[in-house]
């Protein structure tokens, strides 16, 4: 079984588009919907393009999904409030997105030394 990779970076097996994104989620085979899941995208006005399936090491569904967003952060804030646990994000607003909040962050402990 293909190691997963860290957030942020993953490997998908379909290729890149520009104006898109990848998400992935894990969840227990009995909780796999393809239609939650899709809803779950639709309700932020994204729509599912792709969406592949495989077994991790530990026996849990493994979604890869591509949606049409280049930034996916509401695809994930969705996907969290139907239950899915996000695992890895890719997208090209979403990826620039990362530098700035970690040095906001980095700025807030250093202003609340």
């Amino acid at each position: 079984m293909k190691e997963r990779l860290t957030q942020y970076k993953l490997h998908i097996p379909i290729p890149a588009k520009e104006e898109t994104s990848h998400v992935t989620v894990v969840c227990d085979p009995s909780d796999y919907s393809a239609s939650v899941l899709a809803r779950a995208v639709e309700d932020v006005d994204a729509h599912l393009l792709e969406l592949t399936t495989e077994f991790d090491s530990e026996e849990r569904l493994v979604v890869d999904l591509r949606v049409s967003h280049s930034d996916p952060s509401s695809v994930v804030r969705s996907l969290e409030r139907y239950g899915y646990e996000v695992t890895a994000v890719s997208g090209q607003s979403y990826d620039a997105s990362v530098i700035p909040l970690d040095r906001l962050l980095g700025l807030n402990a250093l202003l609340n030394v």
